[in-house]
């Protein structure tokens, strides 16, 4: 049920809080994100934060471009958590890297919590996003690109909150009693 993780808790953005969900595996792009964080951090004199929920055997892999990207401060991998709306609520963008999706429920659970969804293109997630009201798609793997884009929106309030509602409106048609 998507109603488990509407979110009414406004983002003031001064903090850029980016979450994702997903095994820490090749197919979901950790090592992408993290270069979309890097690229994220030099746009901005605002502080980043992206918190990883997941665990997997690219953990390492990805615990060490953190450490040699010198983004420790930025980014968490928070493991698997019992309840990720939590984690969602205190967040204010959901970025997904993965090759490849084939539904995404993660996106549409992160939608019911008001998170614009910036991801790339998984072939799955094409159905879920309508470019710039609930977020971004991206065919090509561009994190500079992400990165403006989120920024873009991270300094529109208006556009950031037109979206997040756009959001948690659109989750509903995927609840359970939809169907």
């Amino acid at each position: 049920k998507v109603k488990k993780f509407i979110n009414n808790n406004k983002s003031d953005l001064n903090v850029i809080s980016l979450i994702t969900i997903g095994s820490l595996v090749e197919n979901k792009g950790h090592l992408f994100l993290i270069d979309v964080v890097n690229e994220l951090i030099k746009l901005t004199d605002r502080k980043v934060q992206l918190s990883i929920l997941g665990d997997g055997y690219k953990k390492e892999e990805i615990l060490n471009k953190i450490k040699i990207k010198k983004l420790g401060s930025a980014i968490r991998l928070l493991g698997k958590v019992k309840n990720p709306e939590v984690d969602l609520s205190l967040s204010d963008f959901y970025i997904h890297g993965a090759f490849e999706e084939s539904f995404g429920l993660v996106l549409i659970e992160a939608m019911a919590a008001g998170l614009p969804v910036f991801t790339t293109d998984g072939r799955g997630n094409r159905d879920l996003i309508i470019q710039g009201e609930n977020g971004m798609i991206y065919k090509k793997r561009d994190a500079v690109k992400i990165a403006e884009d989120i920024l873009s929106v991270a300094n529109n309030p208006k556009k950031y909150d037109c979206m997040s509602k756009f959001c948690v409106e659109y989750s509903k048609k995927f609840d359970i009693q939809e169907y």
